[in-house]
């Protein structure tokens, strides 16, 4: 029989046992809080707004516009553009008084050889209007835009040239604009009129603005013949329901006379 003390032993040295593997055991780990610090996050690129976009006075997120750009130069015909007359009334003749013609042509005297729109009219209304429009697909809707235009205009009027009523240099202004419908040449009583606001003469209108005249470049000195000089025009529009602008240029004559021009080299800008 073993003694109390063997007993007393024994059960002391399998406690220590015990104590010892319990010890080596890991301790519990704390509950993770790191799928609470992500839910709700959104990952990047999914549903966060980018850099390009900017929010509009109501707060609501609007795309960022890229610059659009046109181009023409007439080499394969007139690019869409179409020829407008206006501010003239029937002559009873057919309008043969009024001399009018248009078309893509040759520029005369032009070392470059470059092709136009032409246009020609003879003022016997004393405020004969004619130039050309074109029709430009934005594809943004009731849009307000920004425009840079330039061009380059043949004539063949001199600086100091005199002429019937008015000059045929300073009194007839270069116009130019967008518009948010398309130019129409319609009648109205016994004259046939502009439907959108292009001004009177020398008075800007508030779809197109007076950027020039007939006037050959004041460095041209006594060339003869037509000689090219550019003109430019800026400002703002606003495109219509299905996101389209219209660009016209023409001339609003005070020189009751004959004039005929080119324009050529028309770049555009909206952004």
């Amino acid at each position: 029989m073993r003694s109390r003390q063997s007993i007393a032993f024994m059960a002391a040295t399998l406690a220590a046992m015990l104590c010892l593997t319990a010890c080596a055991q890991p301790a519990p780990t704390a509950p993770s809080n790191q799928a609470s610090s992500t839910a709700g996050q959104t990952p990047t690129g999914q549903g966060s707004p980018s850099s390009s976009t900017s929010l509009d006075p109501t707060g609501s997120p609007t795309a960022s516009t890229t610059p659009q750009s046109w181009s023409f130069n007439f080499v394969d015909g007139a690019d869409g553009f179409t020829a407008i007359f206006a501010d003239y009334h029937d002559d009873g003749s057919g309008l043969e008084s009024y001399q009018m013609d248009q078309g893509v042509k040759a520029i005369p005297d032009d070392s470059a050889k470059r092709q136009g729109l032409y246009i020609a009219g003879a003022n016997r209304s004393d405020d004969l209007f004619m130039g050309y429009w074109k029709g430009l697909e934005l594809g943004r809707p009731n849009a307000t835009v920004s425009f840079d235009l330039s061009f380059q205009l043949a004539t063949d009027v001199a600086p100091d040239e005199g002429g019937i009523g008015g000059d045929p240099n300073t009194s007839v202004y270069i116009k130019a604009g967008l518009t948010t419908v398309q130019p129409v040449s319609q009648m109205e009583g016994t004259h046939y009129r502009l439907n959108i606001d292009a001004g009177i003469q020398s008075e800007s209108g508030a779809d197109m603005k007076v950027i020039g005249d007939m006037s050959k470049p004041t460095d041209s000195g006594d060339s003869d013949g037509f000689v090219l000089k550019e003109l430019t025009a800026h400002g703002t529009a606003k495109t219509d329901a299905s996101g389209r602008v219209f660009l016209i240029i023409g001339s609003d004559s005070g020189f009751e006379g004959f004039t005929s021009y080119y324009l050529t080299d028309i770049k555009l800008s909206v952004a």
